[in-house]
């Protein structure tokens, strides 16, 4: 729902060094203090800023086997907290796993217990020194699975709560897909799937108040955001500095006017939750109250779509892939105002950009003046490319074209992933497999002003095997880490690399 706004409008000199000098955008910029190197610059002995080294130098191999679903953060002090699902040739030994980067190197956790059951892909949020971790723990029993959602919190001086098993926050018989979210409003937010007593999942929530160490849960399995209807899928959640979040998920919804609880579903539809304010409550749509375009189901993932950003001041973009009636998959975007006023596609025919053949992996991000860099894969099976496209912090997207391919021409591309920096920097790794077969991780980045992303380079060793399923990050003292599995699949490794 719309509200009045008090209009926002970019600092000019958010960018700025103390007193009248411009920050850095180049390597000759004369300055004094690391402040005014900005985003990929560092200073130099002379008083100069000089170029970070690109792509990066600091390499670490974390001594694990069987990694799979990589996810990353990094924290104030610029160290990376890395997590991932170690395999096991049983499935019901697979354990949640925690990397925590320090001074002397790494500490390694395992998280929860095996009396809980398997351990599943592990989420991150950081802020500061503070860190959440979540993952799902499954247990199998003769009448069906059972899953549990968990937490580890590392506190803002950076000691862990509780011991690594952390703390269960959902309810039984079932519950998956935690996604944590640390915002700069001080709190602690994380949803999840949660299955509900009457049947059928729902988007639950649970929150902890700044400067409060005590989590506030949910009143029961039925206390969910999403309407009671069928089964909601991957709930994502993201808040803006001034305390507006948006959850969104997708979920199979009943025919249109129908009141039989035991309809055939009509699809699957994307829905919205949206907060106004850090003490505003989350609103509760009805399941006539999707906002993806009438046709044909949003394209199911694992983890991404759809996906959800807020920026600084409240704006936001919701992108999904939906199925359209030509059998192509395309990319559409939803977007609010800094007032709370939606666009939204007109019709499924207004796509994003071209619609291609399989539009999927979205990603999108604000940075702080409030621009926006979206990202995805497109194209036929065996041959995709990696798009991007920016809208400017005027709230238009770049046009002619709209959408830029940024992967090798004529190579198959796969899973990028965007991180934005404090200074406005971006920077986005994908997937894609060379002329010898294998599987690299590369990247591009570019800073605050620039109109368009640099030259693509290699962050993974093709000697060391195909390397997978890219995640990235950059911390708010610009410290850039990005990971990936490597070797051979279904025996890999985690390899990490870090440009402080």
């Amino acid at each position: 729902m719309p509200r009045p706004r008090l209009l926002w409008v970019p600092l000019l000199g958010l960018f700025a060094c103390a007193g009248d000098e411009a920050a850095c955008e180049d390597e000759t910029c004369p300055c004094v203090g690391q402040a005014c190197c900005v985003a990929w610059l560092q200073p130099a002995g002379d008083g100069t800023c000089e170029a970070r080294a690109w792509p990066p130098t600091q390499r670490h191999a974390l001594e694990t086997s069987s990694a799979d679903a990589v996810e990353l953060t990094v924290d104030g002090l610029g160290h990376a907290l890395v997590s991932w699902q170690r395999r096991a040739p049983s499935g019901e030994d697979a354990r949640s796993m925690l990397a925590e980067q320090a001074e002397g190197g790494w500490t390694l956790h395992t998280l929860g217990e095996t009396s809980q059951g398997f351990g599943g892909r592990a989420t991150l949020a950081s802020r500061g020194l503070e860190a959440w971790v979540t993952w799902t723990q499954t247990t199998s029993e003769g009448d069906g699975d059972r899953s549990s959602v968990h937490l580890l919190r590392r506190d803002p001086a950076g000691r862990w709560r509780t011991s690594d098993a952390g703390e269960p926050l959902s309810f039984g018989p079932r519950a998956y897909e935690p996604r944590p979210l640390l915002p700069a409003t001080g709190e602690g937010l994380v949803v999840w799937n949660q299955w509900r007593a009457e049947g059928g999942y729902g988007v639950a929530l649970a929150s902890q108040p700044p400067d409060e160490s005590a989590l506030t849960l949910p009143a029961s399995a039925d206390d969910v955001l999403s309407p009671p209807v069928f089964f909601s899928n991957a709930p994502q959640i993201a808040a803006g500095r001034n305390g507006d979040a948006i959850v969104t998920w997708y979920q199979a919804t009943p025919p249109a006017g129908s009141t039989d609880p035991a309809a055939p579903s009509d699809g699957l539809r994307l829905f919205v939750s949206e907060r106004f304010r850090p003490d505003g409550a989350f609103s509760r749509p009805a399941a006539e109250d999707w906002i993806s375009p009438e046709g044909p189901p949003l394209a199911s993932h694992e983890v991404r779509n759809p996906v959800v950003a807020v920026g600084h001041f409240g704006q936001a973009l919701v992108s999904w892939s939906q199925e359209h009636p030509s059998g192509a998959i395309g990319l559409y975007v939803a977007s609010r105002d800094g007032f709370g006023e939606w666009t939204e596609p007109r019709d499924i025919d207004d796509t994003f950009g071209p619609l291609r053949e399989h539009a999927a992996c979205i990603e999108v991000v604000f940075t702080p003046s409030g621009e926006a860099h979206l990202t995805w894969f497109d194209g036929p099976r065996g041959a995709t490319t990696i798009y991007t496209a920016r809208r400017r912090v005027d709230g238009q997207w770049d046009e002619h074209p709209r959408t830029v391919p940024v992967s090798t021409p004529g190579r198959v591309a796969l899973d990028p992933r965007l991180a934005v920096g404090p200074d406005g920097e971006a920077a986005l790794v994908w997937n894609e497999r060379g002329d010898d077969n294998r599987w690299r991780v590369m990247a591009r980045r570019r800073g605050p002003d620039a109109s368009a992303w640099g030259d693509a380079v290699e962050l993974s060793d093709p000697d060391e095997g195909d390397a997978l399923g890219p995640a990235i990050a950059i911390g708010p003292d610009g410290t850039l880490a990005a990971a990936w599995g490597v070797g051979p699949v279904g025996a890999q490794t985690v390899s990490v690399v870090v440009l402080p």
